[in-house]
């Protein structure tokens, strides 16, 4: 009986009650974590571990299934609109070589100190995206975050590419080939902030906390630094190779910041307890990101009030207390 009464369901019996044909996004990310209802069925570290930092997380919501990334987002998509930035940015390197001879020396200087450690936080921002995703209740949210992690690496490859074309555009500059970058990254006091952050941020197991923490808190302040805010000191410097560099990049993390809001909105609409969780969160990563930003601006030569006022602006766009 139950045979014959699952061979006529269809295929996608879950989006039935919408009552059109379903997208290819909601096809694509909908119901793809058979757990979350019934739980793991196998008693081992791993599902003691997801029952204590997803399903006790104090981030509740009914169904997580109400989330929807609002540009749907999916891997044939996700492909095509990276691919198109990824040539745009091949053509500008391409260039790096006639442009970056005529930099003055004083900004090829700080902008290879710039570049070669970046890559360390934004390593870190790829694994705990990854680590966000691995835990998250909804294959909608693990799909965001899986892009999102892949943007990060896409990120740390482009920073290593500029800085070798930097570098073999200069060969009066190729001493700092031999500067410790990760010694820089441990030690040089004005990283030190930063740097406790993304650790920090790395053994926060609760699923929602380390997501909220990453996309609301840290990224809308360090991105806003590294991204917007060097492209503008690139183009003074007359580097337009690395001030478009980042711009690509920038397009990235204008999408985090969306589909991001709109994971704050569904947890504000389905619980309105949720506003709690989450501003605690805040309040508690804040002081914390914020000097880490006042670190990474003295480290670039910066003004590190677009961070600051970019969280900020971003936390009241979510509707939450900055």
């Amino acid at each position: 009986m139950a045979l014959r009464s699952l061979a006529g369901q269809k295929s996608y019996w879950h989006l039935l009650e919408r009552r059109r044909v379903p997208t290819r996004y909601e096809v694509t990310t909908s119901k793809l974590h058979y757990y979350t209802a019934h739980g793991l069925s196998v008693a081992t570290p791993v599902a003691a571990w997801y029952d204590r930092h997803q399903s006790k997380s104090p981030l509740v919501v009914d169904d997580w299934e109400h989330f929807a990334d609002p540009t749907e987002t999916t891997y044939t998509s996700y492909t095509e609109s990276r691919s198109e930035r990824e040539r745009h940015v091949d053509h500008v390197l391409e260039a790096a070589g006639s442009r970056d001879a005529s930099l003055s020396e004083a900004w090829a200087v700080a902008l290879d100190r710039a570049l070669v450690t970046l890559r360390y936080p934004r390593h870190g921002l790829m694994m705990a995206a990854a680590y966000a995703g691995s835990m998250a209740p909804s294959g909608r949210l693990t799909v965001a975050l899986a892009f999102q992690s892949a943007d990060e690496t896409r990120h740390v490859h482009r920073l290593a590419e500029r800085l070798t074309a930097l570098r073999d555009a200069r060969a009066a500059h190729r001493d700092g080939e031999g500067r410790d970058a990760r010694r820089d990254w441990l030690e040089d006091p004005p990283w030190q902030p930063l740097r406790r952050v993304v650790e920090e941020l790395l053994v926060a197991y609760d699923w929602g906390e380390c997501l909220v923490a990453l996309n609301v808190v840290l990224k809308p302040a360090i991105d806003a630094l590294v991204l917007p805010v060097l492209a503008s000191r690139a183009e003074r410097e007359a580097d337009v190779v690395t001030a478009q560099m980042l711009a690509s990049l920038d397009k990235d993390a204008a999408w985090h910041r969306a589909w991001t809001k709109a994971f704050v909105d569904t947890a504000l609409a389905r619980r309105a307890d949720n506003r709690e969780t989450l501003e605690r969160w805040v309040d508690r990563w804040t002081p914390r990101v914020a000097e880490a930003a006042d670190g990474v601006a003295r480290a670039l030569d910066l003004d590190g009030t677009p961070a600051h006022t970019s969280r900020d602006a971003f936390a009241a766009a979510c509707g939450l207390r900055g």
